[in-house]
């Protein structure tokens, strides 16, 4: 072969080279623009549609809550306990010499009796206390409700071993009980409305529904051991008859770590409360 067809052939290679690398390189422009595309399609898409999911996540976190309904069905007989609980752990000092019953577990129920207290009957319920006793006449014309969920809890037991968690010594004067976690915050499961009284003024001897709010009483009561300047806003179902000074014993105890105002420093129980 000549010099002169080898440099031909030399020329034809490096030519077809040529035009090969140069076809490489217009591909991978290609295929860098088609990238550089999708890739700002892909950020204007996403900085578009977050401002929507932003204002759906804000408004979804400031929706309010649905309202809870207090109402409860009225049953035509007594309801039946759906849970129990256990009351909460009760000092080892007990108040005027008296030994700390067994505590069992109390019922819970899923609604409150109905308010069919007879009003013409004469209704007297005993707490026998470690302090000793005080006995209370319900006023069934004035709270028949309160007075109907209030014989139902005694005639189960619900009160018997249960403290009176809270004693005030300035402007309410009260001793209150009726918690069966002894914390200030149970109940019996149910809750219902007031029957606040027109007439009636808040003085010693008084026995009264404790509440967290309009509408929620339930287990919870209180006593004035002396005249109290409360607001009208607590149902009076019936008044100490005899054993105010009883009353007014445990309100004097002391307060466990000072003040006017928490649980006495001796636990004072409910041994068993009757009705007459």
């Amino acid at each position: 072969m000549t010099n002169a067809r080898k440099r031909q052939l030399e020329h034809q290679r490096a030519k077809r080279e040529a035009e090969r690398k140069a076809a490489v390189r217009r591909r991978q422009l290609r295929s860098s623009a088609i990238g550089i595309v999708l890739i700002a399609a892909a950020a204007l898409l996403f900085f578009v549609g977050l401002p929507k999911l932003r204002s759906h996540e804000s408004a979804t976190a400031s929706s309010p809550s649905p309202t809870a309904t207090k109402t409860s069905p009225k049953p035509t007989v007594d309801p039946t306990p759906t849970s129990f609980v256990t009351p909460g752990a009760a000092s080892k000092l007990v108040a005027c010499g008296a030994k700390a019953p067994a505590i069992s577990p109390k019922p819970q129920f899923p609604y409150a009796p109905p308010a069919g207290v007879d009003a013409s009957k004469t209704y007297d319920v005993t707490f026998d206390t470690s302090c000793g006793s005080f006995t209370v006449r319900l006023l069934p014309k004035e709270a028949p409700q309160a007075v109907s969920s209030f014989l139902f809890l005694v005639r189960q037991g619900f009160y018997d071993g249960l403290t009176f968690h809270r004693i005030t010594q300035e402007g309410i004067f009260v001793i209150q009980g009726g918690d069966p976690t002894g914390a200030g915050a149970g109940g019996p499961g149910y809750q219902f409305e007031d029957e606040v009284p027109k007439d009636r003024t808040y003085k010693a001897g008084v026995l009264a529904m404790a509440n967290a709010g309009p509408d929620t009483n339930g287990s919870q009561f209180f006593v004035i051991a002396k005249d109290s300047t409360l607001a009208p806003s607590y149902t009076i179902f019936g008044e100490v008859t005899s054993g105010l000074d009883v009353v007014q014993k445990i309100q004097a105890l002391p307060i466990n770590g000072g003040g006017s105002d928490g649980a006495p420093d001796k636990t004072v129980y409910v041994n068993k409360a009757t009705v007459k």
